[in-house]
């Protein structure tokens, strides 16, 4: 029985690993993108109409035609994600929910296998600090996945595998695009000798800062400072010595520093205003098959990561009273390693045992904190001196275990089953959690045609570095300066439990040449969820101050969604296709959308042309609670190959829409106006 399901979006379809780089989708019949083989819902290659969870797969000619070069544009076109803009960042929403201040940690994003969360705040790299270009695959999964991945595997996982297989060349990239779209440089390298196989990429980006106003309705003084520099560093070199198995060493280094876009301390922002994300990423795999029905794999990662930013401190209504400007400056390091193993016993053709187990370690190493300056003077700060040093923290520990079973059951006719469990646990100092995730999917092809899903899936986001130091260093500050400390702190968590989120999925999938049709219904249920809010209490002196402390919600947040897509191939070398998604937050849970987009709907038709590929597509996302309008772009591109020689044409807002992330029901920080980048690759074989 041929497997059939397709779960893309604006462009549906990825090609087989052998070939990727060579085959457009044009090239590939609808029945054959059904069975590309994609991993990221189970840690197994199963294909995409068998894959237990909702996934978009995306391959690099795909996101050439789709004209994205990072994980926040991928989110904008595809079905179930969008990205928001808040405090400068960028942050992904999926299904309607939003990720949370301006961390974006409520999903986990691989590269290779490995984690690429900042250890800090598990904040997902989705800007110009992670791009696309040198990638072979991209595959996004919306839903929670927390039974095989553990922490922040919450709203959705995104993995990435690197072009890092195949023959040996050196291939040069760069593109510009003005202040809104900025310049990239790239240069990336692939080479083969007795040792092994080694592969290299490094990408810088720069972009001004247009400097337009946040919202039609705010003050002057509240301009978006979306200035950007960027780079990507990754190396990696594969060996298999014998019968050892195969060997992996690499190194990520990714930094970004950009303007804090809008500012949190009111209708205020000025281009001092900076933040800087360092993660560099050490580690080790291995990987071995053991008598052809066993395969082992051990992973050791360390990541450093630094987290540094200036702010202002001042209102609006200081300044314009005339007091001078005062900045606060901050810098924090912290370490985070990871053990992981994993066992997987092929039962049968069709059956199969996944286990795992992991080990990981967080720290924070210190930094340094230097409040109410003239900006003049940060620079002559001596940050080592005393007064201004944070202490390095205990460890935050976390241990996790899980098994995970899949079958083929012909007595049932013929449903694939994919279950599993995991368990995990986390420690600070006396404060502890444990959690259990489930899932459960069934996988049913009624013939050729239909196929269909009933998931269930949870996930789990637990304390780390951050909230647990954020409540320790709030604690210290109100003992030690309240009028009533035993009063003030009686508002403050003595313990912080994991946010725990569950989804109930139904899909339907409808597969005939030249037609694909999928229909998806889902009920999304968040608990305990772990938010930030300030803690108000009077001083020694009479004041009332604030500091800011987590505490997990007891309310609890539902929403029902579905979600259609469809492709067309009308013609052997015309396609068309998009999506329609709809969510509703239940009573009482309209926070849980707040400022995101309800509704989307996504539609494109592209074309192969006899020296390029182009595509048209346009977004809608709209019913956003409040005064704030809906976004609508138009956007176009072309690329193509001319021996060695590649090129892309890219426009963006073509009809020059003023568009506006929400802020509170509000328009906020603006989206780009119309915008065209050109971008050349030479390729040297």
């Amino acid at each position: 029985m041929k497997p059939s399901k397709l779960a893309l979006c604006c462009v549906a379809a990825m090609v087989p690993v052998a070939t990727w780089a060579e085959q457009s989708i044009f090239e590939l019949s609808i029945e054959q993108l059904a069975d590309i083989q994609v991993s990221v819902s189970s840690k197994v290659s199963l294909p995409l109409s068998l894959s237990p969870a909702n996934i978009s797969v995306f391959n690099q000619e795909q996101l050439q035609t789709l004209g994205v070069s990072q994980l926040a544009g991928l989110a904008d076109v595809t079905s179930g994600y969008s990205s928001y803009s808040i405090y400068g960042e960028r942050v992904l929403e999926t299904r309607g929910q939003r990720a949370g201040s301006f961390e974006n940690n409520k999903h986990l994003v691989l590269l290779d296998g490995i984690r690429l969360n900042h250890a800090r705040a598990n904040k997902a790299p989705i800007e110009n600090e992670l791009p696309l270009l040198p990638m072979k695959q991209v595959e996004v999964l919306r839903g929670p996945a927390s039974a095989i991945y553990g922490q922040s595997a919450f709203f959705g996982v995104i993995s990435l595998t690197s072009d890092s297989e195949g023959t040996d060349g050196l291939q040069l990239d760069g593109s510009y695009g003005g202040d809104e779209v900025g310049r990239r440089a790239m240069v990336s390298g692939r080479l083969s000798s007795r040792l092994g196989n080694s592969f290299g990429v490094y990408q810088a980006f720069d972009k001004g800062s247009e400097q337009a106003l946040v919202g039609p309705d705010f003050s002057p003084l509240q301009r978006y400072y979306d200035d950007q520099q960027a780079h990507f560093g990754y190396v990696r070199h594969a060996f298999a010595p014998g019968n050892w198995g195969q060997f992996v060493v690499g190194y990520i280094d990714m930094q970004r520093q950009s303007g804090l876009g809008e500012h949190w301390v009111g209708d205020l922002s000025v281009p001092q205003n900076q933040i800087q994300w360092d993660t560099r990423i050490a580690y080790l795999s291995w990987q071995n098959t053991f008598f052809d029905d066993w395969q082992a794999s051990v992973r050791l990662v360390n990541n450093d990561s630094d987290e540094a930013g200036t702010a202002i401190n001042n209102t609006r209504a200081q300044i314009e009273a005339g007091d001078e400007p005062l900045f606060s400056q901050y810098s924090v390091e912290a370490n985070a390693r990871l053990l992981e193993a994993e066992l997987q016993w092929q039962l049968g053709e069709q059956r199969s045992l996944l286990l795992g187990a992991s080990l990981e370690r967080r720290r924070d190493k210190g930094g340094f904190f230097v409040p109410d300056s003239p900006f003049e003077e940060l620079a002559q700060t001596d940050i080592s001196a005393p007064e201004w040093q944070r202490q390095a923290s205990d460890s935050v520990e976390y241990r996790g275990a899980f098994f995970q079973y899949h079958d083929v059951f012909p007595s049932l006719l013929d449903i694939h089953l994919t279950a599993g469990l995991r368990y995990d646990r986390g420690a600070y100092l006396q404060d502890s959690f444990s959690h259990w995730s489930p899932r459960v999917a069934l996988v049913k092809a009624l013939n050729e045609r239909w196929t269909l899903k009933a998931l269930y899936s949870s996930a789990f986001r637990s304390p780390g570095l951050k909230e647990y130091l954020l409540n320790d260093e709030t604690r210290n500050y109100v003992g030690t300066h309240a009028a009533d400390p035993a009063a003030a702190l009686a508002g403050l968590s003595d313990s912080l439990a994991p946010e725990t989120f569950s989804s109930t999925e139904l899909d339907v999938l409808y597969l005939q040449s030249p037609w694909m049709l999928k229909l998806s219904g889902f009920y999304n249920q968040t608990d305990s969820a772990l938010d930030g809010r300030p803690l108000k209490f009077i001083d020694d002196k009479g004041d009332e101050l604030s500091k800011n402390s987590f505490a997990n919600s007891a309310q609890r947040f539902e929403v029902y969604g579905v979600e259609a897509e469809f492709e067309w191939r009308f013609a052997a070398d015309w396609q068309l296709g998009g999506a329609l998604n709809q969510v509703w937050p239940a009573s009482g849970s309209e926070a849980a959308t707040k400022d995101m987009p309800k509704a989307k709907l996504l539609a494109f038709v592209a074309h192969d042309l006899s020296f390029a590929r182009a595509q048209l597509g346009y977004r809608w996302h709209g019913d956003i609670e409040g005064d704030a309008s809906a976004i609508a772009s138009l956007d176009a591109s072309l690329h193509g190959q001319w021996r060695t020689l590649g090129w892309h044409l890219r426009f963006k807002n073509l009809l020059g829409r003023d568009n506006f992330y929400a802020f509170d029901g509000e328009p906020g920080n603006p989206l780009p106006g119309r915008t065209v980048e050109l971008g050349l690759s030479y390729r040297f074989d």
